[in-house]
Parts: structure tokens; C-alpha cells; sequence
């Protein structure tokens, strides 16, 4: 097939394929695809000499970006292109290791430059297992497969619905795909089999023997992968949910996201609920919204879980990991949250302690919001947290991959005369964030013994050289700080989402 020409309208890369995208492949088959790549620009592309060059173009992975679904994201190209000049590169594909719908797309990219304009068509394609299921009794009369090939929602929610009130569903050890969704009706507890309520360990450490429910390709369900929605006495113990955010790029769900409609893409909606319990478990990889969404929960616990990987910032996948709004009598401690990509802890209420939880983020994941956010939710009036203590935790944004470290108030993401006010916030220990602490729209505080230090670097906020502790001005009253480093910057971050 004889390279394209480049038109007057052509983009900067124009990219062709010399056969279409197969429709259907079984998992981890391979396949080779042929493409024609032209520079239709009047720039000459100068090729990275290999793979880990950190300069120079390549072929990278485009849908979504970076994505290795199909194997490696990055490919060479065998020589430099002058503009109108083009080359025929053969990459070979492996298709993912678990059955869905898939979109896969490729494209030019100057390394840690900027992606060129074009890409390849982007095409859906079937990825099917033969595997035999690895069935499992879970409830009498219903099996499943926690082998993670077939569908195992029809048998969940049915032992679920069995249950009657303080009933336990223990569930094998196993990954668990779900196509829809599940919907818990009754207080109930939900395990793995075999592991204690207290047994000292998260899913994360020893995945192996955690149940796992993982979000299919295609679920797309207003509930998230687990709705607790307006129930009472629930309890999560040793369990994992997973987001399976990676494949569901092409799925409703993410066009839902893209649009702003998160609770499509959130992992658990636990809404207006009573004594709900989340321990030993994790919550990671959530397409967009949340791990965790808790609004309007009364005495809450939220103790030794793990929140990691949620959304995706570059991907317009924005998550929090734990997003909790008006609690009251909460405990949310000894979690760890690490590389969530909006908000890793966000939350108001009364009578709450959030305390001795550590948030990591690591140097190759993207700059997010905040690691700690305190927020009124727009509340049509002041929100008062008498009560409430942030006490003892630990965030470390690593070199400058947090905005904020403890954001205080909304001011910084929208102004609002309707202030969060009367809690207690000490003893934390902020560091590597581009600022530390910042309050504004805020009154009525306990500032005390926090060990606050930042990232120095040439990055800006707004315009503005970042302090290590910023009050906003004007937009905050009535702050007692005693016992710690005073405020070293009166910078107008309202609203300054980041840099």
C-alpha cells in the first residue's frame, strides 16, 4: 500500500492502516498491524534512538494515552522524517489478558514534548476467553466463577438478597467480574471467607486471599461497582474493589465521566447510611468520581483500608479517594491513600475524627488537587464542624506532585461566602507539596503543631511564588496558630485550582 499524501487539511501526523483492526481476538493473542506514517509538517521529526529515551518521537499508545493494554506504549520509528516524507512501521499487538470491549489507537509523540496532531482510526474490538470458569459455591444453590472470566453478578446479588438482616456473605477468595453492578438491600456483613474480622491485614498486601470484585468492561450502572445507598449497618471486612479503570476506556460508563456525570464511575456509593464499616479492604483503580462516596453518613468507620490509583488526571478521569460530605460522628483512620488523581481525602461533618491516615504520592504519578481538603460542598450555609478533630496524618506529595497538602475551605477551588468553621487541625505532617497549608474561607480554627515543609521549585500558583503556609485574605476569621510555623504567604489563591 503506497503511503498517503498529504492534503492541504491533513493533520501534522497522518497515520493509515494498511489492514483494519481485527474485530475479535481471544486473550493475550497476538497480532501484527502494519501502519504508514507521513510528517505533514514542515518540521523535520528527529526519532529517539530507543525506546527509553526520554527525547526524540516515537509511536505511543493513544487511546487512552499511555495505556498498555496492548503491551508496551511506546514503539520506534526507524528513521528521521522530513516533512512530506514517510516510513511503514509493523508493531506487533498482544491482546489484554481479560475478556471485554476494548478501544485501540495510536499515535506520534515527541517524548515529553507534546503529542502530534493525528492519530490512527480508533477501533473497538471484541476480546474474548475460552477458559473454563472456576466455579465456587457462595450461597446454596448459587456458584460462581472467581476465576474472573464469566459474570459472577447474578450469583452475588442473589446470596445477597437471601440474607436476612446481621447475615454475613462470605465470599471464596477470588476475582469476581461484574457486568452490572451490585446493590446491597439488607445490614449485612461482606468478608472473604476465611479471614477474621480483625485479621491485621489489607487486600492490598495479600491480594491472593481477598475476594476481589472487579468492574467489567462494559459496566455502566448509576450505582458505581457497589451500592450501599441509604442502608444501614453495613460492613465491608476484607475485601477488594476494583475500578478496572484501564479497560474501561471504551465503555458508557467513561463516556458518562467525560461528560461530568461521576456516578457512573464511582467504585462505592455509600450514601445517606447508618454505621457503615469499611476495614481491611481497598478501593482502588475507579474510572472517575471515587473509591469512596460518603454523603450524609452517620458514624461512619473507615479504618485500615487502602484507596489507590483512582481516576486519571491527563484522561479528564478525575477521582477522589475517599469523598465524604456532612458526616457526622465519623471515624476515618490508619488509612493509607496513595496516587489518587483528584482528591485523595475530602470531607465536612461534625463530631468526626480523621486521623493517623498517610497519603503517598509517587513521582511518576499526576499532579492532584489536594492530598487533605476540608469543603462545604456549596452549602447553602455555613458549614459547622463543631467537634471535629484532623489530627496525626501524614502526607508526603513526594516532589511537588500535590497542589495542596491540607486545602482548608474552598476558596482555592471556588469562592464562597458560606466558610466551613469550628474544628481542630494538629499535629499532621505536611511535606512535598507545592503548598503545604492553605486556608481560605474558613473561621473558628485550631491551628496547632503541625510540621509543615513544601517543595521548592520554580513552579507558580496563579502567578504567585507558593509559600509553605498561605491564609487567603479576606477570606478567613478567627484562626488561633500556636506551636508550629506561622503563615508565610497572604496570597489570593480564590480560586486557584493549580498552577
Amino acid at each position: 500500500m503506497k503511503a498517503a499524501e498529504c492534503q492541504d487539511n491533513s493533520p501534522e501526523a497522518l497515520i493509515e492502516i494498511e489492514e483494519p483492526f481485527p474485530r475479535t481476538l481471544l486473550v493475550s493473542e497476538t497480532f501484527r498491524v502494519n501502519l504508514d506514517i507521513t510528517n505533514c509538517g514542515s518540521v523535520k521529526w528527529t526519532v529517539a534512538p530507543d525506546i527509553q529515551s526520554t527525547s526524540g518521537v516515537k509511536i505511543g499508545s493513544f487511546w487512552p494515552r499511555d495505556n498498555r493494554i496492548w503491551g508496551p506504549n511506546r514503539r520506534i520509528i526507524a528513521r528521521d522524517l522530513g516533512p512530506s516524507e514517510s516510513i511503514n512501521v509493523s508493531l506487533v499487538i498482544k491482546a489484554p489478558k481479560v475478556s471485554g470491549r476494548y478501544r485501540i489507537g495510536w499515535g506520534v509523540v515527541d517524548e515529553h514534548a507534546r503529542w502530534v496532531p493525528g492519530s490512527s482510526l480508533l477501533t473497538d474490538i471484541e476480546v474474548t476467553d475460552p477458559a473454563v470458569p472456576e466455579l465456587v459455591a457462595i450461597c446454596p444453590g448459587q456458584w460462581a466463577d472467581r476465576s474472573g472470566h464469566q459474570a459472577a453478578d447474578d450469583a452475588l446479588q442473589e446470596c445477597m438478597n437471601q440474607l436476612s438482616e446481621d447475615g454475613v456473605l462470605e465470599i471464596p477468595a477470588g476475582n469476581y467480574l461484574l457486568q452490572n453492578g451490585l446493590e446491597v438491600s439488607n445490614p449485612i456483613t461482606i468478608k472473604t471467607s476465611g479471614v477474621e474480622l480483625g485479621d491485621p491485614w489489607t487486600c492490598l498486601e495479600n491480594s491472593l486471599n481477598c475476594a476481589v470484585l472487579r468492574a467489567g468492561s462494559s459496566l455502566s450502572s448509576p450505582g458505581g461497582v457497589l451500592n450501599i445507598n441509604g442502608k444501614s449497618d453495613v460492613t465491608l471486612n476484607h475485601i477488594a474493589i476494583d475500578g478496572n479503570r484501564s479497560f474501561r476506556i471504551a465503555s458508557e460508563a467513561n463516556n458518562f465521566c467525560l461528560q461530568g456525570n461521576n456516578k457512573y464511575g464511582q467504585n462505592i456509593r455509600a450514601n445517606n447510611t447508618l454505621n457503615f464499616k469499611m476495614q481491611w479492604s481497598t478501593s482502588s483503580n475507579a474510572l472517575c468520581g471515587t473509591a469512596l462516596e460518603m454523603h450524609r453518613a452517620m458514624f461512619a468507620v473507615i479504618e485500615h483500608n487502602v484507596f489507590s490509583s483512582n481516576g486519571q488526571h491527563s484522561w479528564r478521569q478525575w477521582a477522589d479517594g475517599l469523598t465524604g460530605g456532612n458526616l457526622d460522628g465519623a471515624k476515618i483512620q490508619f488509612n493509607v491513600f496513595r496516587d489518587n488523581s483528584d482528591i485523595d481525602l475530602i470531607f465536612s461533618g461534625k463530631n468526626s475524627l480523621v486521623a493517623r491516615n498517610k497519603i503517598y504520592h509517587s513521582q511518576d504519578s499526576e499532579r492532584s488537587f489536594a492530598a487533605i481538603m476540608v469543603d462545604n460542598w456549596r452549602s447553602a450555609e455555613a458549614m459547622d464542624m463543631s467537634g471535629t478533630i484532623l489530627e496525626n496524618n501524614i502526607v508526603n506529595c513526594g516532589q511537588a506532585r500535590c497542589n495542596y497538602g491540607i486545602q482548608v475551605g474552598p476558596a482555592a477551588w471556588y469562592p464562597t461566602e458560606n466558610w466551613v468553621k469550628n474544628f481542630t487541625i494538629r499535629s499532621n505532617q505536611i511535606e512535598g507539596a507545592i503548598v503545604a497549608l492553605n486556608i481560605g474561607d474558613a473561621s473558628d480554627l485550631l491551628v496547632e503543631g503541625n510540621k509543615l515543609s513544601w517543595y521548592p521549585s520554580a513552579i507558580k500558583m496563579c502567578g504567585h511564588v507558593p509559600p509553605r503556609f498561605n491564609i487567603t485574605p479576606d477570606r478567613s476569621a478567627r484562626l488561633v496558630i500556636r506551636d508550629q510555623v506561622g503563615p508565610d504567604g497572604t496570597l489570593p489563591f480564590s480560586p486557584c485550582p493549580g498552577p
